[in-house]
């Protein structure tokens, strides 16, 4: 614990609930750089369980979605690279973004090539991956995003024709029957429903094909 008068970064902690969308948001978030940026605390590969479940995940989508060794896959927000680690065991063409430097550095040191930046309409690879992406991929990632519209319109302009969007939240549903409220904080910006991925979607020229 610091010091009583350490200064420190606050905001105001309200969440509103949007009928007609089933969706929870918070109505203010600190800004990106606040909460991800060259000390970002979490490095995925130190937590045994999800080194599992994403060598799991990777698996289940390359089987799934047919990947080839041609195949060029996405992650946004891909932390040190663990999921793509595994991912490299099936394409060639992989690519990260993660806009916290620290974390980027250590995926590197897996020989992963990584954007550091955040995804979106300014993305700097943009033009080079439009209509190139067979698969884009992320995991606790867009629930932090407060515009994901622009997400959402962004993985639209690079995916290929029959490319897929796959992405892991929290899910509403399962807050509210567990009573896990913690999930509404700083980083999450939504709490995501099945309806209201499918109509933000819908917003973008994407369609919900499972969840």
């Amino acid at each position: 614990f610091g010091p009583k008068d350490a200064e420190v970064n606050t905001f105001h902690m309200v969440a509103d609930f949007f009928e007609e969308l089933k969706l929870v948001k918070l109505r203010e978030q600190p800004e990106n750089i606040e909460m991800f940026n060259e000390n970002y605390a979490f490095f995925t590969g130190t937590s045994q369980g999800m080194i599992a479940h994403f060598e799991r995940t990777a698996n289940q989508l390359a089987k799934r979605l047919s990947w080839n060794r041609n195949s060029t896959i996405l992650e946004i927000g891909c932390n040190d690279g663990t999921f793509l680690k595994h991912v490299k065991r099936y394409s060639l063409n992989v690519r990260g973004i993660e806009p916290s430097k620290n974390v980027a550095n250590a995926a590197q040191e897996k020989n992963i090539d990584i954007d550091v930046e955040f995804f979106g309409s300014d993305y700097s690879m943009l033009d080079f991956f439009t209509n190139q992406v067979d698969t884009i991929y992320a995991a606790n990632v867009i629930c932090h995003i407060p515009d994901v519209l622009d997400v959402m319109m962004t993985a639209k302009k690079v995916l290929k024709k029959r490319g897929y969007f796959v992405f892991e939240d929290p899910y509403l549903g399962s807050m509210l029957s567990a009573g896990s409220f913690d999930q509404i904080y700083d980083e999450h910006a939504y709490i995501f429903s099945v309806e209201a991925v499918q109509k933000l979607a819908m917003q973008c020229g994407l369609t919900l094909v499972d969840c």
